[in-house]
This record gives C-alpha cells, sequence and structure tokens, in this order.
C-alpha cells in the first residue's frame, strides 16, 4: 500500500533570524515513507510467553540514551522536544502520554501518567515528565494537561495553570498536540471555546506550533474499510476536514496543521500473550504505527521552540482582571504620537473588570468609561483640558480587552505617569512617557582677560575665550558635542580694539668721524645721530638732544703762507640726511699768496675745504622726511570655529612717520587682516531637514474607527554626525461614521 501524496511531505514553522515563515518543500521539507509489509522489521518467532514487546527501538526515534541520568540542574533540562498534550476528557491524553513513552495503559509497572475512565479526568493539574521516546529512542518531555470539558467545569482554571507552568517551569515548548476522539465528526463547542482561550493565552503563534493527533484511530484491514464504508472518511479526508475546522471556527490562516493517527491504547507495547497474538495478525496497524509516531518525533524536532510571550507572560494577578499596561517606558520626540496599551482580562465567567477604567496622568483621571450595572450601558467622558490632546479606543476580544491611549502631541506638558485603572489593585498598570530631550548649551559666558596686555611691534596677536556649559540630555537624547564648549578671539589687551604696546623714542648709532677739515694747522672733525620718535603713547626725543659733535683736529704744521679769506659754502650736494645716514659735501676755497715765490710753500690742499653735510641748515643736519610703513603680517591667530569654516586673523603695526613724513593715516592697507579658515575638526554636523506634512490620506475605514497617515520627505539628509530624519509617517486616528448594525454572525 502506498503512501497518499499529502501524507508524503509535511510544512513546518522555520525561525530564521528575524524571518519567520513555513518551510519550503524544495528545502526543508520532512520526508516520510511507508514501510510495506514485506520490509517490517518483525521478528517472526516471537514466543507466546510475551517476554519483550513486539515494537522495537529504531534509529528514527532519536539518539538512544538513558534520559534518567539527565542533569536535572541543565538549563536546557527538560530535554526538546517538548509536546504539550491537548483535548477533551476522555481522548486517551495520559494513554497517549504513556504510550509515546513505550508503557501500555493497562500494565501499571510502566505508568507515567494516570488514566481516567469515561469523563471522569485523572489529571486535574498541569503535569510534565521526561522519558525516552518509544520506550528507547531520544529523550522527550510530555505535558499532561487536564481534559477540557471535564465533569466539574474547570477548563478556565485549567488552561491557566497550564500557562503558569509554561510560564514559570518550562519557559518554551516546541509542540501543542491537539487531540481529537477519531468517532468525532465534528468540533465540539466545549473544545473550539478552549481552543480560542488558548490562543488569547499564547497568541497565535500556538497554531506554527501544532499537531492534530487522531486518536482511537484504528488501523487494521477491517476498520479501514469500516470507515471508508460507513462514513465516507479515511485518513486524508479527515486531515483535510480538521484544517478546514481551523479555518472556518477559528479563523486559523497559517496553513494547513499537520496531522497523525497514533492509537493510544494499540497494544504494541503489552506483553500480554493474547495482545501479540493479536498484533501478528496486523501487520498493516503495526506499519501505521511505526509511520505515524515516527512521523510526530520528526516533526516536533524540526519545529522551532515557542517561548511564553504576550498574555502568556501576564504579571501575577492579570488573570483575575488587574490593568496590564505592557510597556512600562515609552521614550519619543517633541511632537511626536505615542500609545501605550491596557490589557484587562474578562475571563470567561465574570467578565466585568472592563465595565469601569479610567486612564490618569500623575493621579488626575484624564478618560473615564463607566458602566451602568443595571442596563448595561456603558459611557466614556474625557477631561476637557485633555479631550484634543489624547484618544482612547477599546479594542475588544473574547477574553479581554485592550484599552489603546493615544497621546496625539508628546511634549514638557504631556509627559508624565499614565495608569490605567480598574477596580483591581494593579502594580503593573503604569507607563511613564517621556519627552527624548537632547543635550542643549546654555548662554555664552563672558570673555576671558586677552592673554596679552598689548601687541608688541611685530609680535603675535594673544588670545581670549568664552565658554558655555552643555545642560545634560534627558532619556536618552543626543550629548553635546564637547567641542562646541568654547570659542576663541585673537585680541591685544581688553578692549574691542588691539592694543598696542608703548615704543619710547630711540637713537641711531653715531655716524663715522669725517676727515680733518684742515690738512695742516688746526681743523676740525665731526659726526652726527639720529633720534627715532616714540610710538603708541611712548617718550618723545628731547629737544636738548645732541645730534652733532665736533673735535679739533691737527694734521701737520702749516708753513709760511699768506691765506686769503674764505669763500662762501657751496650747496650741500644732498638736500636731506636720509635714513642710511648717508651724507653729502660742501665745499668754499680761498686765494693764497707766497710770502716767498721763489719758495713756494703754500699747499693746494689748504686752499679748498670740504666738510659733510645733510641740506643747507647752517646750524645743523636736515633730515629726509620718513613716511609711516606698516610692519610684516604677524602669523594667523587660532580659528574662530571649532568646526566646518570659520575666521582667523593677523595683524601688522603701523611705524609713524618722521621729520615731515607721510602719516599713518595716509597708508594704504589695513592693520587686521581677516580669513576663512577651516577647524580641524572637519565639517559641522548637518541635520536633517524634513518638509512640512503632506494632507492626511483617506479613512481606511468607510465606517466606525479607522486609521490614516500623512507623510512628510526628506529635504536634506543629515550628515557628518549630525541629527538623523525621524518620523516620516504619521498615523492617526479617524472615524467616519456609524457602522450598520451586522444581521449576521458565524
Amino acid at each position: 500500500m502506498e503512501c497518499p501524496d499529502r501524507a508524503r511531505k509535511w510544512r513546518f514553522w522555520s525561525v530564521n533570524g528575524d524571518h519567520e515563515k513555513w518551510s519550503n518543500f524544495q528545502n526543508d521539507e520532512i520526508l516520510v515513507t511507508c514501510v510495506n509489509e514485506d520490509q517490517m522489521a518483525l521478528n517472526s518467532s516471537l514466543e507466546d510467553e510475551g517476554s519483550f514487546p513486539l515494537f522495537q527501538y529504531s534509529t528514527n526515534d532519536g539518539p538512544n540514551v538513558q534520559c534518567s541520568t539527565l542533569n536535572e540542574t541543565d538549563p536546557e533540562y527538560p530535554p526538546h522536544p517538548r509536546i504539550v498534550l491537548l483535548g477533551a476528557t476522555g481522548v486517551g491524553k495520559s494513554s497517549l502520554g504513556n504510550q509515546l513513552f513505550g508503557c501500555y495503559k493497562k500494565e501499571k509497572d510502566c505508568e507515567y501518567f494516570s488514566v481516567g475512565h469515561g469523563s471522569s479526568s485523572h489529571t486535574t493539574e498541569t503535569f510534565w515528565a521526561v522519558g525516552n521516546y518509544m520506550g528507547k529512542g531520544g529523550c522527550v518531555t510530555l505535558v499532561d494537561t487536564p481534559g477540557a470539558s471535564d465533569s466539574e467545569g474547570r477548563d478556565y482554571e485549567h488552561a491557566l495553570d497550564m500557562a503558569n507552568v509554561l510560564k514559570t517551569e518550562l519557559q518554551s515548548v516546541d509542540v501543542f498536540l491537539l487531540m481529537f476522539h477519531g468517532g468525532n465528526q465534528r468540533f465540539l463547542a466545549s473544545i473550539t471555546k478552549l481552543l480560542k482561550l488558548y490562543e488569547s493565552i499564547f497568541s497565535e503563534d500556538l497554531w506554527k506550533h501544532a499537531i492534530t493527533e487522531i486518536t482511537y484511530w484504528k488501523w487494521d484491514t477491517d476498520s479501514v474499510e469500516d470507515r471508508l464504508y460507513d462514513t465516507h472518511i479515511n485518513a486524508t479526508l479527515k486531515h483535510l476536514q480538521w484544517n478546514q475546522e481551523y479555518r472556518e471556527k477559528l479563523g486559523v490562516t497559517i496553513g494547513q496543521v499537520p496531522t497523525v493517527f497514533v492509537d493510544p491504547v494499540f497494544p504494541i507495547f503489552s506483553k500480554n500473550k493474547r495482545n501479540q497474538r493479536k498484533l501478528r495478525r496486523q501487520p498493516e496497524a503495526i506499519e501505521k504505527f511505526v509511520f505515524h509516531t515516527s512521523l510526530l518525533w520528526r516533526l516536533a524536532t524540526a519545529m522551532p521552540e515557542f517561548h511564553c510571550k504576550e498574555r502568556c507572560t501576564a504579571p501575577q494577578g492579570y488573570f483575575t482582571g488587574t490593568p496590564w499596561v505592557t510597556q512600562p517606558i515609552i521614550k519619543g520626540r517633541l511632537g511626536t504620537t505615542q500609545t501605550s496599551s491596557c490589557q484587562i482580562w474578562k475571563g470567561i465567567v465574570d467578565q466585568s473588570s472592563t465595565d469601569n477604567v479610567k486612564w490618569k496622568i500623575n493621579g488626575t483621571t484624564i478618560f473615564e468609561k463607566k458602566t451602568e450595572e443595571s442596563l448595561d450601558i456603558s459611557s466614556t467622558t474625557k477631561d476637557p483640558d485633555w479631550s484634543d490632546k489624547i484618544k482612547v479606543k477599546e479594542i475588544e476580544n473574547e477574553h479581554f480587552s485592550e484599552f489603546q491611549l493615544t497621546l496625539q502631541n508628546l511634549s514638557l506638558d504631556t509627559q508624565g505617569k499614565y495608569s490605567c485603572e480598574n477596580d483591581v489593585e494593579s502594580t503593573n498598570n503604569e507607563v511613564e512617557m517621556l519627552l527624548i530631550i537632547d543635550g542643549s548649551w546654555s548662554s555664552w559666558g563672558s570673555w576671558s582677560r586677552c592673554s596679552i596686555s598689548c601687541l608688541k611691534d611685530g609680535g603675535d596677536p594673544g588670545i581670549r575665550t568664552r565658554s558655555r556649559e552643555c545642560i545634560l540630555p534627558r532619556n536618552g537624547g543626543k550629548d553635546c558635542i564637547a567641542s562646541d564648549s568654547k570659542v576663541q578671539r585673537s585680541c591685544a589687551g581688553d578692549g574691542l580694539n588691539f592694543q598696542f604696546c608703548p615704543i619710547n623714542h630711540s637713537w641711531n648709532d653715531w655716524s663715522e668721524w669725517t676727515a680733518c677739515s684742515k690738512k695742516c694747522g688746526n681743523g676740525t672733525i665731526w659726526r652726527s645721530r639720529q633720534c627715532q620718535e616714540g610710538r603708541h603713547g611712548g617718550s618723545v626725543c628731547p629737544q636738548t638732544a645732541i645730534l652733532e659733535e665736533t673735535q679739533f683736529c691737527h694734521l701737520k704744521p702749516c708753513p709760511d703762507c699768506n691765506l686769503e679769506n674764505w669763500s662762501l659754502w657751496s650747496t650741500c650736494t644732498v638736500g636731506c640726511l636720509n635714513t642710511m645716514n648717508k651724507y653729502g659735501t660742501k665745499t668754499r676755497t680761498r686765494a693764497s699768496d707766497e710770502a716767498d715765490p721763489e719758495q713756494p710753500v703754500c699747499d693746494p690742499d689748504d686752499l679748498t675745504e670740504s666738510v659733510p653735510c645733510a641740506g643747507d641748515n647752517e646750524f645743523g643736519v636736515t633730515n629726509c622726511p620718513v613716511n609711516a610703513k606698516w610692519t610684516a603680517w604677524s602669523e594667523y591667530g587660532q580659528c574662530s570655529a571649532t568646526c566646518g569654516e570659520g575666521k582667523h586673523t593677523r595683524v601688522r603695526t603701523c611705524t609713524e612717520e618722521t621729520f615731515g613724513g607721510e602719516p599713518c593715516d595716509q597708508l594704504d592697507g589695513v592693520g587686521q587682516e581677516v580669513s576663512t579658515c577651516r577647524a580641524s575638526s572637519g565639517p559641522c554636523p548637518v541635520d536633517c531637514e524634513v518638509s512640512v506634512w503632506s494632507k492626511w490620506g483617506d479613512c481606511s475605514h468607510n465606517c466606525g474607527a479607522g486609521n490614516k497617515k500623512r507623510t512628510r520627505t526628506v529635504v536634506k539628509e543629515s550628515n557628518y554626525g549630525g541629527k538623523d530624519c525621524e518620523h516620516l509617517e504619521q498615523t492617526g486616528s479617524c472615524y467616519t461614521q456609524v457602522c450598520p448594525p451586522c444581521d449576521n454572525y458565524l
């Protein structure tokens, strides 16, 4: 007998990093093959004494290890796979659990789970055990749960007990094995209700880890033929029918849930002689048992772990109606919209926990829902001061309600501690909405004193600084850029303009002595010097300054010679004395008369006299006018910017005029030059710039509450560490009109 195509391959839910998906048949399929009768690894010479079970260990059932020797302090204990058995009372959960451990239900010496009868469940609390799969396979953890629709009607308490065990003891499981009696044609209403409760507790991810188990499904030839003849059903049709039930009654949309058909009372592990003889006559049933238990193992070991999350992780008291704010801290930027969710469990019987609910900020009520018990009519009110600041929407589920508080505009005035309250005390009902505030700078302090009191002639300017303090960021805001805390500026003295240091008057060096004015007899020699006037408030040249010096000289005695008077001095060859102390000359002559013409003694050199001069001032030297001039430029001072482009300055001073030269105010050029510079730290941060918000889009629903969106675009991207672009899309609530009532419900 060949396996039907629908039973050859199964898909399973795959988790890969941040991605979740149903497995792909080409890459992740689990191949399952049937074992034909001639392939059965049965021992044909079994003895009637029943000394060992007919079913033998297979490597398909995992590595053969001693599960009893596992270290219970190991973080991975209890071992995976972990399979939770779920189903109504009477579907054989405890019997199946014992059988998956290699125990037959009627043999008390090998019993892990207590077995009940009829509608009376022996399992009144969630219990898990560890053992070898099929008795000698890999280690497996089986979780037995109380039966749904038990004789005392405690489904709700049992479901909460199971959730508590998963949250506190196991933290994760691999498979929710949903067990149904093979004789049932449809879902029982109680099972539908319980599965919805499980889905509310464990979230829709429950179905990604679900496997259907059809119990008491006999595989002997007669039973197979009777089902097909009497009810027109086989395993493939049952699998498809049950998945249709999942879709129609529970809204399951994640794909087909795999199905296995393991009879919990199939006596394959029995040591009874009669049962062993019976098994030899049912090779088809043994084949199917091997097939479906192997399939269950493969599916369970291939599925990723299911971790307790959402309402499964709810704090103590949640399932008794205490409000639970799922996110205790929310941070956002100025003007952003923030939403907090408050979940309140309604339960099954008494659903009054959501009748009277309040949202408060710092103890002040801003929203209130009230219910008149006698009329069962609810009304909501908002504080007038908060009517345009918040929106509250109640989202009702079968087992809980969610009160969504939307803060329209987060600001300093609207940030604070919000609490969701009903008539049940809670310690997990608060959310603190915090405004993210970036670090900012205080006002600039005063300028410091300049590092120099005045600028020396040809020297470099000083520096003065001012600083400011960073007002620390709050609630995760960006810190101040440290390099922006201080700026510097070139200076000389404490005024706005540069203060130059006083320069006192000074003397040039004396010139060299001139030659003696007489070649013979008594003559004179002469030298001179210049006084440089002081500047910038320095001392001036004294009026009694000695600018020239003369001394007598006598080179040799003169012979008798009658000399006439000297002529007037000639015009000086230079009009004035320049800064190089370069003198001109002036001359005078005289005639001579020899006393004894026969013996002339007059020296021709005595007939001409030359002296150094500068101008024709008979009382001294005439100095050439010296125009004012600029000194050399100083080095550039420090750049004014800490990032990007700034300014830096260099200076030069004016050497003032002397002897009637052109003054400083007639010089071309300036004494201070400012040019651009780039800071050593690189370009300045450029913050993101965004456009204004677009118009709101259409409401997502044409009646009732919906959502609308608006967007804005990036005008300039951030760069060099500037503030990033944030909140390019904004969602708001909308309400177009009241929806008409529905006439029919599924």
